[in-house]
């Protein structure tokens, strides 16, 4: 099983162990080349360096000369355009200044690694068994220093928090506690983990069944309950290889967002760099003062000058307006990840069967999105889920169907997930 983690922190020389995740037509047991690691390309080479140079003094120097080219000594709106000029090449240059040498700092510590693999090819092959597996919940997909992975090998235990390759893994794709996995020790002390991706897992309890459709129907037709319509209840659809039977490993599965108090900071970034010049520079720089020689009434100098002050908080306001939404909701006591388990094996489930589903259809791509769907629990409770998350749309013919399988979980607060699985493979 797997379990969550916040923040890695490792140990000295832990650093180079790798995790490859392998595809499912590979050959076991095969040991990386150097070019799979997909390393090879990262480290600075001397035109890479130059680049770099050339970058740094771009922003360092041409950002405060593009300012002193714009600099206003005359108008009324000079003193806020100029400190506006200042303030945002200012953020320009310091977001960009870490930006390089971040990207410097990463370079570094990958020619670190690389050197460290240089004797791959004396590598020696172990099977190692995972005894730890922690992710960080709001992940949806693997990245490196975001999940933790403990290997026992010949008596030693070993850390890994670096994957290595390149593509998206989403959480599922993680090895268990209990897996056995292909382990190459280099002598120099690294340890390159090979698992493979998609790995059909046993559901935790007895694997949900399909029931006929005209059986399904007719048993929701004679249940006298009110439906359950409850506004946190959500359902899930899965594409394979993952399991439908098995709770999601992350709350970041079904599409939710904890509020970050860095997203904070990146709105107000956004907010000095764009919407500000927009609604005050957009609106000062149209505003009219009544003249006698254009043959203006008041009235219409106010118009217009109304009409330009809220030109702008057309554009800025809906955006504003959906940032601060989703900070509340991911705040919100009603949150997900404040009542998600961190061992979903240990929620209590249940199974149903989809009674009905509302589609929008798109018959030119051949995909359709699911709106609303209607599931009969096993104990006769009829439920109507009209929060779908995972793929946004799906082939029509990976749609679920009346009387597919669905698993139904109850959290503590008392909502409902459910996870039912597409067809085939052309979710």
């Amino acid at each position: 099983m797997t379990t969550t983690i916040t923040q890695v922190r490792l140990k000295q020389g832990e650093q180079h162990n790798l995790l490859r995740l392998t595809e499912v037509d590979e050959a076991p047991h095969r040991r990386p080349s150097f070019q799979e690691l997909k390393l090879s390309g990262s480290a600075f080479n001397p035109t890479k360096w130059v680049w770099w140079i050339l970058l740094t003094l771009l922003f360092t120097l041409g950002i405060p000369m593009l300012v002193g080219m714009l600099w206003q000594t005359e108008g009324r709106m000079r003193l806020f355009w100029n400190t506006w000029f200042v303030v945002a090449g200012t953020l320009i240059v310091t977001i960009a200044l870490i930006l390089i040498f971040g990207s410097i700092r990463q370079a570094q510590q990958t020619g670190a690694l690389r050197r460290s693999l240089t004797q791959l090819d004396q590598a020696r092959h172990e099977i190692g068994e995972v005894i730890e597996s922690r992710i960080n919940p709001g992940m949806r997909h693997l990245h490196t220093g975001r999940f933790l992975l403990t290997v026992r090998i010949g008596g030693y235990e070993h850390r890994i928090a670096q994957l290595a390759g390149r593509g998206h893994f989403t959480t599922d794709a993680l090895p268990e506690v209990g897996d056995l996995v292909d382990a190459w020790v280099l002598p120099n002390g690294p340890v390159i983990v090979q698992a493979q991706r998609a790995v059909l897992r046993k559901p935790w309890g007895r694997p949900v069944v399909d029931m006929p459709a005209r059986d399904v129907q007719q048993a929701a037709a004679r249940v006298t309950s009110p439906v359950r319509e409850h506004p946190l209840d959500r359902i899930r659809l899965v594409a394979p290889p993952e399991s439908a039977d098995r709770l999601a490993r992350t709350w970041a599965a079904w599409n939710h967002a904890r509020a970050n108090p860095r997203d904070w900071w990146f709105a107000l970034i956004a907010f000095v760099l764009v919407a500000l010049p927009a609604v005050v520079g957009i609106p000062a720089g149209a505003w009219q003062e009544p003249r006698r020689e254009w043959d203006q009434t008041i009235a219409d100098v106010w118009l217009w000058n109304t009409l330009w002050v809220a030109f702008p908080w057309f554009f800025v306001m809906p955006l504003l307006i959906l940032f601060v939404k989703s900070q509340l909701d991911g705040a919100s006591r009603t949150a997900l990840h404040r009542v998600y388990p961190t061992e979903p094996a240990t929620v209590p489930n249940t199974t149903g069967w989809i009674v009905r589903l509302n589609s929008n259809i798109d018959t030119e791509d051949s995909v359709a999105s699911i709106r609303r769907m209607r599931v009969l629990s096993e104990d006769g409770q009829l439920i109507e889920f009209t929060k779908v998350n995972g793929q946004p749309s799906v082939a029509i013919a990976a749609l679920p169907v009346i009387g597919g399988g669905v698993r139904i979980w109850q959290l503590r607060d008392g909502r409902l997930l459910a996870q039912t699985a597409l067809r085939g493979t052309g979710a």
